[in-house]
């Protein structure tokens, strides 16, 4: 044993290193700040070993067996009281363990609260790198952890922020304000709220997120549905997707702006009206509009949807598709007592469910107003006739109109009144009578003719003085024309006609001029004159009714204008009908009369052609409704996310920024709220943001970022 200065060898050529007066480290490595003798060595150490000079890396070691245990503060410890201590921490904490890195031990040597200095508040606990606990009684743990300037303040998540009372108890989660909570992980609870979804947002005394990127804004609101909005004292958003805004609002699984929605009405989108029981995807849009069925739309103030779905249409003739009768509930822009309006700037509808404006209403009374003028069809008229034989698309349309119309069969109303009807297959005999005769042809025409010879009792021309009876011919004082020469015989009972009273006239004078020659006398030939003269009067009158009887005849023909024979004219008082007009043929090259059986066939065969049309353009139209939507769709996310991205965000370090923009694309518009946060050092920020658009839809953003 040698003692050099104040240091004590033990065995000869054990130096110790260490001088009196060197201090020593405290639990944590750190300088000891204490300077009395019990920390700090006021004599040299005694040494019991060596470290050799040349191999630091080899030493040479002795125990110090036998050493009681030690009692003053300057003692030495023996092992039985190091295992006392031991027994004593293992017995009061169980299950908690630190750990300061995963890879080794000088990865994270500077990072906050390295030396437990994160708790600065009174009474206030932080475990975790860079965890700080600032209030008092704060709890701050997990790793980026804070709580900040408030009593009782908890933050328990990874880069979770707690400030004046608030509990952040996730990762990410936010939670600022007394009796606040942010148990969701990315959650933001501000003044009093309580978000527990995950990416949830709660602002608000009483205010509650409880689902998944929720949105709860208000005081004592409340949201229950994922992706789902409440904004405005007492709202209540209950199911997926809901948006309600305003005081007391409800909306289950819906969009509620100023109104109400009952309960079992979900999918529902109402602006400033209600939406009745179970009025499942209903609209009400308008102050005091009223939807009482599913699918039903009320569009505009004092607006009642009353029609339900099911309901045939005005004409529909029985017809149950689509077309004729309504698959939802009906659409109302009044309430048929004493609000109407009136639908503007209406373009022309194509398909069979297009609505009709004003002007295709004015083309269709032009076509009804249009007159066929005796002789010729309107030329427009007939190009439709001729383009719409040519389109014959609705084969199976046609067949059962058909079928319909010989399952009636067919009438046959005789000159008497009476009526019988008859069906398809059934032979019908027709019979002439007396003067009539009815034939068929080899290809099966029935033909009916007068006979050659027919029995009358009086023949009469309407408008005309002549009659026809069996007692003679009575020709009212007019001429007959084209009389055949008379048989002139002392029996003979024919009229004369000019050209033979004529000759009689001849005869007179040729007996005039000869009386002398032929020797006859005066008396005798003045006798024949006077007999020829009566004769003559006799066959003059005669000739006249004739002729008087075919002049009225030829008043009541049909003939020419002209001798050009181009154009026959019909001038009864009130137009006149042509009757019994056969069939004309129909094609291009066509010049003959149609009749009104013809044209009634080419107007159902356009009603049918028509309606198929029509039915097109509605499924093209449901088509263009549809794309419509689905554009309506993108153009409303776009100015969600334009929103979003209008959002400002915080620029000091240790601030936080509650923002709120709005966004507008192509007639969409978006409202979004956002909240940022930055870390004390600036290096660390946390971005919020979430919109509603005009469409219903919920865009949710979350961002951090970490400079350096």
């Amino acid at each position: 044993m040698s003692q050099t200065d104040s240091r004590t060898l033990l065995n000869q050529g054990y130096l110790s290193p260490v001088a009196d007066g060197t201090p020593s480290h405290d639990i944590n490595g750190q300088p000891n700040p204490d300077y009395s003798n019990t920390w700090v060595p006021n004599l040299g150490e005694v040494s019991i070993g060596k470290t050799d000079d040349n191999n630091p890396n080899y030493q040479w070691t002795r125990r110090v067996t036998n050493l009681a245990a030690g009692y003053d503060d300057t003692d030495a410890v023996n092992v039985a009281q190091l295992k006392a201590v031991e027994a004593k921490i293992g017995d009061s904490i169980n299950y908690l363990s630190i750990n300061k890195t995963a890879d080794d031990d000088s990865s994270l040597p500077e990072l906050d609260n390295f030396n437990n200095d994160g708790a600065t508040g009174d009474y206030a606990v932080a475990i975790g790198a860079k965890s700080s606990a600032t209030g008092h009684g704060a709890v701050a743990i997990g790793s980026v952890a804070k709580t900040i300037n408030r009593t009782q303040t908890v933050a328990s998540g990874e880069f979770s922020y707690a400030a004046q009372g608030g509990l952040a108890s996730n990762t990410n989660s936010i939670a600022i304000g007394h009796d606040t909570q942010a148990a969701g992980i990315d959650s933001l609870a501000l003044q009093g709220g309580k978000a527990r979804g995950t990416a949830s947002v709660a602002i608000g005394e009483g205010t509650t997120s409880d689902a998944a990127n929720g949105v709860t804004i208000g005081q004592f609101t409340k949201n229950s549905g994922e992706k789902s909005v409440a904004l405005g004292y007492g709202s209540y958003a209950k199911g997926n997707n809901s948006f309600t805004f305003g005081g007391g609002n409800y909306a289950n699984d819906s969009i509620l702006l100023k109104g109400t929605i009952q309960e079992g009405a979900h999918k529902a989108i109402v602006l400033g009206g209600s939406a009745g029981l179970n009025a499942e995807r209903s609209v009400a849009i308008g102050s005091d509009s009223v939807v009482f069925h599913s699918d039903g739309i009320a569009l505009g103030a004092y607006s009642e949807a009353k029609t339900d779905a099911g309901v045939q249409g005005y004409l529909s003739n029985g017809a149950t598709n689509a077309t004729w009768q309504s698959t939802n509930a009906a659409m109302s822009i009044g309430n048929g007592s004493r609000v109407t309006r009136q639908i503007t700037s209406l373009a022309a509808g194509t398909e069979d469910t297009d609505a009709v404006n004003v002007a295709q209403l004015k083309v269709v009374k032009a076509l009804a107003d249009t007159k066929v003028d005796k002789d010729y069809v309107d030329s427009a008229l007939k190009d439709l006739i001729d383009s719409t034989l040519l389109v014959i698309d609705d084969i199976s349309s046609t067949v059962n109109n058909i079928s319909s119309t010989v399952e009636k069969g067919f009438n046959i109303t005789t000159s008497d009144g009476t009526t019988t009807n008859h069906q398809l297959g059934e032979t019908i005999t027709v019979d002439g009578g007396k003067n009539i005769a009815t034939t068929t042809d080899d290809k099966g025409a029935v033909h009916v003719a007068m006979k050659d010879d027919i029995e009358v009792k009086s023949v009469s021309v309407e408008g005309s003085t002549i009659v026809i009876t069996q007692d003679g011919i009575n020709a009212g004082d007019k001429k007959v024309s084209h009389v055949a020469d008379g048989a002139v015989s002392i029996d003979s009972k024919e009229a004369v006609n000019g050209s033979q009273l004529f000759a009689v006239k001849n005869t007179v004078d040729k007996a005039r001029q000869t009386a002398q020659l032929a020797e006859v006398k005066a008396s005798d030939a003045q006798s024949i004159a006077k007999t020829a003269q009566t004769e003559a009067k006799v066959a003059k009158s005669t000739s006249d009714k004739a002729i008087a009887a075919v002049e009225k005849l030829n008043d009541t023909a049909v003939k020419y204008d002209d001798s050009s024979k181009d154009k026959v004219t019909l001038s009864g008082s009130q137009g006149t009908t042509i009757a019994n007009v056969k069939d004309g043929a129909i094609n291009a090259t066509s010049q003959d009369a149609v009749n009104g059986r013809q044209l009634h066939a080419t107007n159902t065969q356009v009603m049918k052609n028509t309606q198929s049309i029509n039915q097109l353009n509605g499924r093209v139209n449901q088509l263009d409704g549809k794309i419509n939507k689905v554009n309506k769709e993108a153009r409303a996310g776009i100015a969600g996310a334009a929103a979003i991205a209008g959002l400002p965000q915080v620029r000091g370090n240790g601030k936080s920024m509650l923002a709120a923009a709005v966004g507008n694309y192509k007639g969409q518009n978006a409202i979004a709220l956002g909240y940022t946060r930055s870390s004390d050092n600036g290096k660390l920020l946390l971005k919020l943001g979430g919109s509603a658009n005009t469409q219903g839809d919920i865009v949710s953003s979350v961002g951090i970022g970490y400079e350096w």
